[in-house]
C-alpha cells in the first residue's frame, strides 16, 4: 500500500473515528473522535487512504479543494461517489477569498453555488466545509472562512486577529493572520469585498469544520504536529476531539511496476484501466519516449524501433533520464510498455526494485493483428525489431511476425515474475481486481466498474484471417515458433487449421533476385528548397489567399503542373493559416492536407512513379532545415486511373538536429503509382533545401511470396 504503516498506528490509536457531520447528531457529552482529511494536492492518494480506513472500519471526511488541480478531472464527480461507497463524508474546502484577492471571481456567494451543484446533481452529498490554509492567506492577510455570515463572531477584531488560516491559534506563535481594519477586504483593482457576507445556509453548508465544538484539536499542517499536540500521544478515550491528516504526509515508501507485453497486447486499454481505477502514476509507453512526451513530435525514439532496439547505449541513455523523472514523481508509478522487452538487463538494473508483471494476449491472436498493421511488410522494417534469429532473414512477412512475438515472450518471461492474461482480465473484473491487489494495488470498485468494459485502440480492418483459415504453412510456422512459449502460458500452442510438419515453416532460400530499379539517385529536380511554415492572417495581406478544398486543389495541380509559380497556397486552420511558399513549385501535393510539396517523379496528374507488384521500396533523403520547425516525410499511393490517393503513410520526420532518413517502405497493393511528400508539422517555422534522394523498386524476396498476406 502507499500509505504508510505509521498512518496505521494513529488509526490502532484512535480505535474508532467517525466523519465530521456526525458531530451534529451526537448526543452533548458522548465522546468522539472527529477524522479529517483536507486533500490539497492529490486525491488519489486520498481514495486510496479512504480504502485503507475503509477495510479498517474507519469514517472520515475528506475535504476537497476546488482551486487545486485534480478539480478538473473529468472522473471528479465518481470519485466523490467512491469515498461516498467508502462510508466517508465529502466537504468542500474553501478557498473563496483567496480566488476572489487574485481577481479570478467577484462574487464567492455565486462562485461556491457554481462549485456545488454539479456534484450535487451527481449524487454527492456535501454538507460540511474547511477553510484552505492558502500562501495567499498569510501574505494578503485574510481567512478563506471569513466570508460566512454564520461563522461571525461578537468581537471579530478580538477574536479572529493572530489566528492561522485554517483558525486555531499556532502553539509557536510563527503563523499568524491579522484581521483587517474595516470588515472588509481590498484587492489590487481597486474592488473590495464585505466580510461575513455570505450565507452557509442559503448554499446548503451545514458547518465550518473547525467551528464544530471539540475538547482538543489536532492538526499535522505543514508536515508534522508544530501546531498541536500529538495525538498519538494524548489520551482520546474520553471527550471529543478532532484529528487533521492530510493525506500527502502518511504515504509510504514508493512503489514503481513495469507491465510488460508484446505489441498488440492490450497495453493502452491495461494503461487506461489502471490509471482510472487505482491510484497509481500510470504511463503507456512513456520511457524511451521522454522528449515526445514533452512536446517534441519530432523525438518519437520508438518511431525507429528498429534502430533503437539494438543500440544498447542510447537505450541506456533514455532509461538513466526515465530513472531520473520517475524519482520525481511522489508516490506509486506503473509503466505499461511494449518496447521495454528490447534490453531486459539494462531495464532490471536502472529498477531493481520494481514488480515486473507479464501481460499476454493469445500469441495467434497478436500475430494476427499485427500483420494486419503492417508489420514485416519488407525485408527491413525500421520501425519493427528485427530478432537475431538464424531463420529471421529466410522468413516473410508472417514468419518474422510470428518469431518477434516468440522472442519477446521468452524475453519478458525471463523479466516478470507476475502473469496477466488480457482474455482473463477483459472477462472477469473480480479477478483482474484479485490479481492487482495480490500485488498491492488498490482498486477502486465503482471506478473500475466504470473503466472496465472500455474498448481501446481495435484493429479495425482484419484483411488477414484468424487461424483458422491459415494456410498449413503459416499453421506450421506459428507452430514452430510459437508453440512453446503459448503452451507455457497457458495457450494452445498450434493453429488449428496447421497439419503441415514443422519443417515447412521454413522458406526455401530464396533464388537471387533482379538488380533493382533505380528510380532516382541525386539532387531532386529540379533542386528543391522551400519554406514550410505557419503565421496568423492579417485582414489583406498580400499573399493571403481563399483556403483550397480538394476539389479547387485539384484544378490548380492540374493547371500548374511542373512549372515556376507564385508562393500563396494556404489552409486555414484553428485559427492560423498555413502556407507552403516555393521558391519552383515542381508537383503540388494537394492530397496531403494541401500542406504537401511533392518535389519528385512528375509534372502533371497522373504523378510519381509506377508502382509494380510485388516490389518494395528502399533509399533515403538528405536535406538541411533551418529553424525549429519539423517536416515528416510521407509515402504517397496513388490509384493512377483516378488519381485518387489511396495510401499515406508516414516514413519518419526531419529536423535541423536530423536531417536525414532511410527508406524502406511497401507502396499498398492497390496503388499502381507513387511518390514521396514532405509535409510541415503544426509547430515552429521550417526552411528546408533537399540535397540528396535516393528511391529503388526492389522486387520482394521469395519469402514474403511465399506467404502473402495483403
Amino acid at each position: 500500500m502507499a500509505i504508510s504503516d505509521k498512518y496505521r498506528n494513529y488509526l490502532a490509536h484512535f480505535g474508532a473515528t467517525r466523519p465530521c457531520r456526525d458531530a451534529l447528531a451526537l448526543p452533548a457529552g458522548e465522546p468522539a473522535i472527529l477524522l479529517r482529511h483536507d486533500v490539497d494536492h492529490d486525491l488519489d492518494i486520498a481514495l486510496e487512504m479512504a480504502r485503507v480506513e475503509h477495510d479498517a472500519g474507519f469514517g472520515s471526511t475528506y475535504f476537497l479543494l476546488h482551486t487545486a488541480a485534480y478539480w478538473n478531472d473529468p472522473a471528479l464527480a465518481d470519485k466523490c461517489l467512491q469515498l461516498q461507497d467508502y462510508g466517508h463524508e465529502v466537504g468542500l474546502h474553501v478557498n473563496l477569498l483567496t480566488e476572489w484577492m487574485r481577481g479570478e471571481i467577484d462574487d464567492p456567494a455565486v462562485r461556491l453555488r457554481e462549485l456545488l451543484a454539479p456534484l450535487r446533481a451527481r449524487g454527492v452529498r456535501i454538507d460540511g466545509i474547511s477553510a484552505h490554509g492558502d500562501r495567499a492567506c498569510y501574505e494578503r492577510n485574510f481567512i478563506n472562512y471569513w466570508c460566512f455570515r454564520e461563522l461571525r463572531p461578537a468581537d471579530p477584531a478580538a477574536d479572529e486577529d493572530g489566528r492561522t488560516a485554517e483558525g486555531p491559534r499556532d502553539i509557536t506563535h510563527r503563523s499568524r493572520v491579522a484581521y483587517p481594519a474595516g470588515h472588509a477586504l481590498a484587492r489590487a483593482d481597486g474592488r473590495t469585498l464585505p466580510l461575513w457576507s455570505v450565507s452557509m445556509a442559503e448554499a446548503g453548508i451545514a458547518y465550518h469544520a473547525w467551528h464544530l465544538p471539540c475538547d482538543q484539536y489536532f492538526s499535522d499542517s505543514g508536515g508534522g504536529w508544530t501546531r498541536s499536540a500529538d495525538p498519538l500521544g494524548a489520551d482520546l478515550s474520553r471527550g471529543r476531539h478532532q484529528v487533521l491528516m492530510h493525506p500527502l504526509y502518511w504515504q509510504g515508501r514508493k512503489r514503481t511496476y513495469f507491465f510488460l507485453s508484446t505489441a498488440r497486447s492490450g497495453s493502452k486499454w491495461l494503461a487506461r484501466f489502471l490509471d482510472a481505477a487505482t491510484p497509481l502514476a500510470v504511463r503507456h509507453e512513456y520511457m524511451l519516449n521522454q522528449a515526445y512526451f514533452d512536446g517534441e513530435a519530432s523525438d518519437k525514439q520508438t518511431a525507429a524501433y528498429g534502430r533503437l532496439a539494438a543500440d544498447r547505449d542510447r537505450v541506456g541513455r533514455l532509461l538513466a533520464d526515465a530513472w531520473e523523472r520517475r524519482d520525481r514523481v511522489d508516490k506509486d508509478y506503473a509503466e505499461v510498455n511494449v518496447y521495454l522487452e528490447s534490453q531486459p538487463d539494462l531495464l532490471r538494473s536502472y529498477f531493481p526494485d520494481a514488480r515486473y508483471v507479464l501481460l499476454t494476449r493469445d500469441p495467434r491472436q497478436v500475430v494476427r493483428s499485427i500483420v494486419n498493421r503492417g508489420w514485416y511488410e519488407t525485408p527491413v522494417d525500421l520501425a519493427h525489431r528485427a530478432v537475431d534469429a538464424p531463420e529471421w532473414a529466410a522468413q516473410g512477412q508472417f514468419g518474422r511476425a510470428c518469431l518477434y512475438v516468440a522472442d519477446t515472450l521468452r524475453r519478458l518471461r525471463g523479466l516478470c515474475s507476475d502473469h496477466i492474461r488480457l482474455e482473463d482480465a477483459t472477462a472477469d473484473l473480480a479477478g483482474l481486481t484479485r490479481r492487482l491487489e495480490a500485488l498491492g494495488i488498490v482498486v477502486h470498485p465503482r471506478l473500475a466498474a466504470a473503466a472496465h468494459g472500455q474498448v481501446v485502440d481495435p484493429t479495425g480492418k482484419f484483411a488477414f484471417p484468424r487461424s483458422e483459415a491459415w494456410t498449413p504453412e503459416q499453421g506450421a510456422a506459428y507452430a514452430r515458433f510459437c508453440g512453446p512459449q503459448a503452451a507455457a502460458l497457458g495457450y494452445d500452442g498450434g493453429a488449428a487449421a496447421s497439419a503441415a510438419s514443422p519443417a515447412a515453416a521454413a522458406a526455401a532460400p530464396p533464388a537471387a533476385p533482379p538488380p533493382p530499379e533505380i528510380l532516382h539517385d541525386g539532387p531532386p529536380p529540379p533542386a528543391a528548397r522551400w519554406r514550410l511554415h505557419g503565421y496568423r492572417a492579417e485582414p489583406g495581406a498580400p499573399d493571403a489567399c481563399i483556403a483550397p478544398t480538394p476539389d479547387n486543389l485539384a484544378r490548380r495541380h492540374a493547371t500548374l503542373g511542373g512549372y515556376p509559380w507564385q508562393p500563396g497556397v494556404a489552409r486555414a486552420g484553428r485559427r492560423r493559416l498555413w502556407r507552403i511558399a516555393l521558391d519552383r513549385l515542381h508537383t503540388l501535393g494537394a492530397r496531403l492536407a494541401a500542406r504537401a510539396a511533392r518535389i519528385a517523379g512528375g509534372a502533371a496528374p497522373p504523378a510519381g512513379w509506377p508502382a509494380r507488384p510485388g516490389t518494395w521500396i528502399t533509399g533515403g533523403v538528405q536535406a538541411e532545415l533551418t529553424g525549429r520547425g519539423r517536416v515528416a516525410l510521407y509515402l504517397l499511393g496513388f490509384d493512377g486511373r483516378s488519381n485518387r490517393l489511396i495510401q499515406k503513410k508516414m516514413l519518419g520526420v526531419l529536423t535541423a538536429e536530423r536531417g536525414s532518413l532511410e527508406i524502406a517502405c511497401r507502396v499498398h497493393p492497390d496503388a499502381d503509382r507513387f511518390d514521396i511528400a514532405f509535409y510541415s508539422l503544426l509547430g515552429e517555422p521550417a526552411a528546408i533545401a533537399v540535397s540528396g534522394l535516393t528511391l529503388r523498386q526492389e522486387p520482394m524476396p521469395q519469402a514474403y511470396s511465399a506467404l502473402e498476406v495483403s
